[in-house]
């Protein structure tokens, strides 16, 4: 992924997403299916498009409840229903096509082991961690428990990391304290970062934190009443209700985040405590939580720590300057209203513009 922004660095604005979802895509494969998609190097391959064509369909069928129905939406709403139809399939045979391969390397190890001739490596995917499992999953249960986490592992990884850049790029103080932690751990070798590394990048986790905070990949979650509950403030709710739960509107709370919950601050995350469990749900929270929230946290550091070592982020050529003395409140107060990015809903909550940056290769 760094090498491949060396194409764009030093020549102006350009968004990084395609860059981060590539990568994201990437990643999650080989460490959930054990395959390489290298859609770093072929963007256009099948498999991209047509998750990226599931994901916009749905997003728009969100925004018009007319078309929940299945039915009317067969009928009415016939060229996105088919469109939608023809991505899913692909992408359920080439979930299939990937899973009986792993099955017959499954057996295939399992009759070496039998002969003591078994040559295990070091790791296991998800998919054969599911496999090897004493639960006898079938090929329809791997292919949902897998596809999950591809496709939900992608986008909020890449919409995570590339809010972090944009907010590195408009807060360039914050961006050197990161770079100064970088160089503490790293010195000036370009090595991969490992497992080890990643608790100790405390201020970079910070940073993403605060990102998350005030862009949240999912910007709402719904949920069903299952039973009759009375809040605090007497309202009870009732069975069989459906309720949307606002993330963005927690995030900016005052009451949990004090007068400057509009500001960018990753000392927050450093300094202080949560005064509610609930009060910071990027990823949800509760029984439904994500079950990637550690895989994603891992993913987007991990990306991060090795660009930011590598390239300074700069703001587009078409974004306002924003604060340079990120703690001075009285400043930042008076430049709210430039700090904040316009956004938009596509499944995730993404940047209007693309999350469009420049960068500088670090001499």
């Amino acid at each position: 992924m760094v090498n491949q922004l060396s194409k764009v660095a030093g020549k102006g604005t350009f968004s990084v997403w395609k860059t981060l979802t590539t990568y994201a895509m990437d990643s999650v494969c080989e460490t959930t299916l054990g395959t390489q998609l290298n859609t770093q190097m072929e963007p256009e391959l099948p498999f991209l498009r047509n998750f990226e064509n599931c994901c916009r369909i749905d997003a728009k069928r969100i925004r018009q409840p007319w078309f929940y129905n299945n039915t009317v939406n067969k009928i009415f709403n016939n060229k996105n229903f088919n469109s939608y139809a023809r991505s899913k399939e692909y992408i359920w045979k080439y979930m299939d096509k990937i899973i009986l391969s792993k099955w017959e390397g499954f057996k295939k190890e399992k009759q070496a082991a039998e002969s003591k001739q078994r040559n295990e490596k070091s790791w296991k995917t998800f998919l054969e961690l599911l496999i090897e499992s004493p639960v006898n999953y079938g090929n329809v249960e791997l292919r949902e428990e897998t596809l999950v986490l591809v496709l939900a592992g992608t986008d909020t990884s890449a919409v995570g990391a590339a809010f972090t850049l944009i907010m590195l790029s408009k807060y360039p103080d914050v961006q050197e304290k990161v770079f100064e932690e970088l160089q503490e751990i790293f010195g000036n070798s370009d090595r991969l970062a490992t497992h080890e590394d990643l608790p100790r990048l405390k201020y970079l986790d910070a940073v993403i934190r605060e990102t998350l905070r005030m862009y949240p990949p999912v910007p709402f979650i719904t949920r069903k009443v299952e039973k009759d509950v009375t809040l605090p403030s007497g309202v009870t709710l009732t069975e069989g209700c459906n309720l949307l739960v606002s993330i963005w509107s927690i995030h900016r709370n005052p009451k949990y985040w004090g007068d400057d919950a509009e500001l960018f601050r990753p000392e927050r995350f450093l300094d202080t405590a949560l005064t509610h469990p609930a009060a910071y749900m990027p990823f949800s929270s509760g029984p439904r939580s994500c079950l990637g929230y550690q895989y994603a946290m891992m993913s987007m550091k991990t990306a991060l720590s090795t660009l930011l070592r590598r390239y300074r982020v700069l703001p587009s050529e078409s974004m306002n300057e924003t604060p340079k003395a990120q703690n001075d409140l009285e400043d930042a107060n008076n430049n709210t209203s430039k700090s904040k990015l316009r956004v938009e809903f596509s499944i995730m909550m993404k940047h209007v513009n693309n999350f469009e940056i420049q960068l500088e290769t670090r001499t």
